[in-house]
This record gives C-alpha cells, structure tokens and sequence, in this order.
C-alpha cells in the first residue's frame, strides 16, 4: 500500500494542492454525467433508427421521435443544471470552507512575519464544523489577546522595574565607587596616620627617656638648690652677725672719737696753759726760765698730742666711713642675701613643683606611650578592616556592573518582547488606542514635513547653531522656525488624546528636536533646573535612548527608560520618512504605570 500512498500524495501535489482544486473535482461528476449523456444520446439515435426502420404510421413516427428530441433536451438541460449546481456547490463550500481558512492562514502569516491583526473574529455563519471550527478559532484568538495583553503588562512592569533597577543600578555603582574612593583614601590617610603614629610613639618614647634623664637631673638640681637656700640661710645668719658686729664697731669707734676729741681738746687747753706759762716765764725774767723751758716742753708735748689726736681723729673719721660704708654695704649684702635667700626659696619651691610636674609629665608620657601603641596597634586593625571595606567595595562594585549588565540585558529583553507583542493589534485597550494614535500622528507629520520639503524647505539641514546663553544647550537650523508652529499641534493632540501621555516630538537622525509640545517650549529662564523641564524644543536628545529612536528605521520600536527629569516612561518610536529618504522619527512618550491601573 506504501505506494499506493507515494502515488496519491504526488498526484495531490501535482495537481490538488489546494482546497479549491479539490472542490473543483466535483466537475469530474459532470464528466461522467457528460459521459451518460452521450451514452442514452447515442441509445435514443439507435431507437431512433430502429423506428424508422419498423414501418411505423408517420403520425406515431413522427410523435416517437418528437419525444426523443425531447428527452434528449431534457437530458442536456439536466446535466447543465448539474453542472450549475456543481458549480455552486464549489463556490459555496470555497465561501463556507476556503475563505474562513486563508483568514486563518493569512491571521497565521501575519504571526509568523511577528505582525498581526488580531482584533477581527471570524464569523459564524454556518452550523456546521465550520462553525465549531470559527469558534475555536475565535476562543483561540481571545486567548491571544489576553495572553498578550498580560505579556506587554508583565513586560510594562519588568520594564519599569528594570529601568528603575538601573537607575538604582548605577546610582549605586556611583556611590559604591566614591565608596572604594573614600576607602583607599582613608586607608591611605590610615597608612600616614600609622606613620605619623610610630613617629609619635618614637618621639614620645625619647621625650619620655629625655624626661626621666632631666628628672634625675632636675632632682639633684632640686637637692643643690635647697643644699644652697640652707647655706644662703647661713650666710645670712653670718652677715647679721657681721653686721651687728660692725654696728658694734661704729659705736666703739664712736667712743674712741669722743675720747680722741677729749684728748684733742685737753692738748688744746694744754698748748694754751704752755703759752700762758711761757708768757708768765718771760715776764718773770731770769727766775722763770726754767720754767719758760718747762712750759716750752709741755707746749712742745701739747702740741704732738694734738697731732696725734688729729691724725687718730682722721684715722678713726675714716674708719668709721669705712665702718659705716662697710655697715651700709653689709646692710645691702643683707637685703641681697635675704632676697636672695626668697629667691632661691621660691626657685627651690619652683623647683620642686617643677620636678613634681616632670615626674607627673614622665608619668604621663608613660602613659601616652602606652597609649600610642595601642592606638597604633588599633590603627593597624583599622587598616586591615579599611583594607578588607576596600577589597569588599572592590566586590561589590564588580558585581554591581555584573547586575548593571544583566539589567541592561533584562531591560533590552523586556524591550525586545514589548516590541514584538505590540506589532499584533488586538482591538482593545489603552495600549493599542495610544499606538494607532501614535501612527496617526506620525503620518500626519511626515505629511506636513513631506509638504514643506516639496516647498523647497531644507529639512536635512543638520548644521546646527548654538543659541547663545542657553542651558542645556539650544540650536537653530534652516527650517526650525518654519515647522514650529506646523507641528506644534500636532504633537499636544496627541498628548492629549492618549492615556497617560507625557510628550510627543518629531526628531532628526541626530535626535534634533526643531519644536516640542507647547507645555515644553516655554522661554529659557537662565534657571538650568527650570529650564531642562520646561524649555524643552531646539534641544538635540543625543542620550541613549533618544538616539535609539531617533536611528530607528524598524516599523515600530517601543521601550522603557529613565528620562533625565527623573521620570521612567516608556516611548513609542515610529520612522519618518521625507521625500524617500528616512529622516528622523515620532517620539510618543506615556507614563507606563497608566496602563497597569486596574489591571
């Protein structure tokens, strides 16, 4: 039977391959019906024949062959309406059976191209398998169209997840770079501070030595010192004697003077009784001449006495300048030696004290060298922990640019799935009203861009100027002004029209934006904050996402990204293109989470 089987299918290939074909067997039946025909034609001309033959009464004859004639045309008028019949039968089967199945093969196509119209049933207008085989269908086609509406929601939610995951992401990479930054840099200021620290230790370690060395040496100095209040203490004691014995002095030599000026004053009044003798001798004549001589004598001894009594006089006058000098110098000496005493007493207490606050200060440095090393020892388990925070910000940086990749990747994924389930139109939701909006939108910009190229107008211009004081930046081209006012509504119906619209903007192959939606293209007002919110137009999107849109030339391109205000939005790019040349793309923006209310 195996090539019974090979037969058939090549004969099927060959020539029924297709439903049609075989529906248009059933005319093989009018062939046979045909082949029938001919057969009775042929038997009728024999009766026919046979009747002429037989001698008939030509009345008879001739009512046998009308009836012939008859039944032959009857015959043909029948296969003709056999043959109609067949023929609507084909084309009523190819309109129940044919035409409901190239739907489904077309429906099918278009899937397997990865676009589709899926908002359409197919009808059921018969009741038959046909019918069962609509309503499968139809449940089929409902189950895809919620299964694909769960699908862009589930890729809406791991979009907006991703392009938060990162942001969060990268944020996080930031700071866990700042912290490996701050980490080597404060092991580094950890690795000065444990040198500054050892040099500390070791400088503390010779002060504290040096300081145990002056403190011996500040206490023998201490001990001298008192040794030399004592003895200054002595002195002092001596010199009150001495000069008690030097007052002692002055009042003798005092006495001495009075007893010499007594003795001056009795060889005075000696020289004057001598004179007054040797006057009275003269007068006596030769009689009082030895008494002259005695009194000579005795004027002679008068006047030696007096000389010795002024030369004792000045000799004791000096001595008692002397003694009295001496008496003030020792007075002086005293005072000296009494203020010198306090000093030396205050020095000595100084001292002490001093030597109190070395021994205080040796102990201390003691304890500062304690101290040291074990700040310096904690110091070095802070280096190694500064040392293992660095290696885990290491770490942890790396595997935040692993996570950065795969939510890169998640994110490109999640794109890739909500542009492939968006080119199937389903017929309901918000989503796809904000597509075909979208679309209408492109066409009616490309339209009115296509109208000013036609003009003349340059729109390719894309040698840009900068408007001066603008921040972020600003430019002009050739035909910004022309199209600003074109395109303008274009873009705020839009926004308006669709649920959670945020903007819709036409931009060049550079993502050069000529105009925006009116909210977004207020005058500048120097604030770069207020500015990059509202003063939006002129700009040029060359962020990566706007470039993506902008190079777009894919039919459509959807995805979800953080914007640089902040918000994450998904956008809608569909290609422009002007005079057959592509030219930039439609750039819808709309809050994604708008789409999950209520879902």
């Amino acid at each position: 039977m195996e090539w019974f089987w090979r037969l058939y299918t090549l004969i099927e290939k060959t020539f029924w391959n297709s439903l049609t074909k075989k529906l248009c067997s059933f005319f093989f039946i009018s062939l046979f019906q045909l082949a029938m025909v001919g057969y009775v034609y042929l038997v009728l001309e024999d009766v026919r024949t046979g009747l002429h033959a037989s001698n008939l009464a030509p009345a008879v004859l001739q009512s046998m062959e009308g009836r012939i004639d008859q039944a032959i045309v009857w015959i043909f008028v029948l296969w003709l309406v056999c043959v109609v019949f067949i023929g609507f039968m084909v084309w009523y089967l190819r309109y129940l059976i044919v035409r409901p199945l190239k739907r489904i093969i077309g429906i099918f196509n278009e899937i397997g191209d990865g676009e589709g119209n899926l908002s359409h049933d197919i009808p059921t207008i018969t009741f038959d398998e046909i019918r069962d085989l609509s309503l499968s269908y139809n449940r089929f086609l409902a189950k895809m169209r919620e299964i694909i509406s769960n699908v862009r929601l589930m890729t809406v939610r791991i979009a907006m997840d991703s392009a938060r995951t990162s942001k969060n992401v990268s944020e996080s990479l930031s700071s866990a770079r700042q912290q490996d930054e701050v980490a080597t840099q404060v092991r580094e200021a950890s690795d000065r501070t444990t040198d500054g620290i050892n040099q500390v230790t070791n400088q503390t370690q010779g002060i504290s030595q040096t300081t145990v060395s002056n403190l011996s040496m500040a206490r023998d100095s201490y001990d001298e010192l008192k040794a030399v209040a004592d003895r200054i203490y002595t002195i002092s004691q001596k010199v009150g004697h001495f000069n008690q014995t030097v007052d002692d002095l002055n009042q003798r030599s005092s006495s001495i003077k009075t007893i010499v000026d007594l003795i001056k004053d009795i060889s005075d009044q000696t020289n004057l009784l001598a004179l007054n003798a040797a006057i009275e001798a003269a007068r006596a004549g030769e009689s009082g001449r030895g008494f002259a001589v005695v009194a000579d004598e005795v004027r002679k001894l008068a006047e030696k006495a007096k000389n010795a009594s002024d030369e004792i006089s000045q000799n004791i006058d000096s001595m008692l300048t002397l003694v009295s000098e001496t008496q003030v110098e020792t007075g002086q000496i005293t005072q000296d030696t009494d203020e010198a005493r306090e000093v030396v007493s205050r020095a000595s207490q100084h001292f002490g004290k001093m030597v109190g606050d070395f021994e205080t200060t040796s102990d201390s440095l003691s304890d500062i060298a304690v101290t040291m090393e074990g700040f310096a020892q904690t110091n070095r388990e802070v280096n190694v922990h500064v040392s293992e925070i660095h290696q885990l910000s290491q770490e942890v940086t790396s595997r935040l640019n692993h996570t950065e990749q795969v939510a890169g990747a998640l994110s490109r994924a999640a794109e890739q799935v909500q542009e492939l389930v968006s080119r199937f139109v389903i017929g309901e939701g918000d989503f796809d009203r904000t597509v075909n909006m979208a679309r209408q939108a492109r066409d009616e910009v490309q339209q009115r861009l296509n109208r000013l190229a036609e003009d003349g107008l340059n729109l390719f211009d894309q040698n840009y100027q900068a408007i001066p004081g603008t921040h972020p930046a600003k430019y002009h081209t050739l035909y910004d002004s022309q199209v600003e006012k074109l395109l303008q509504p274009v873009y705020d119906q839009a926004v308006s029209s669709a649920k959670g619209g945020r903007f819709c903007l036409a931009v060049d192959t550079q993502g050069y934006a000529p105009t925006h939606n009116s909210v977004y293209s207020q005058a500048p007002t120097g604030n770069p904050q207020t500015d990059l919110v509202n003063s939006r137009d002129k700009r040029i999107f060359n962020d990566p996402a706007g470039l993506k849109s902008a190079t777009n030339t894919q039919p459509f391109l959807l995805h979800t990204y953080t914007r640089d205000t902040g918000e994450v939005l998904s956008e809608i790019a569909l290609p422009i293109h002007v005079k057959g040349r592509h030219w930039g793309a439609l750039r819808f923006g709309f809050d994604p989470s708008s789409y999950m209310i209520g879902q």
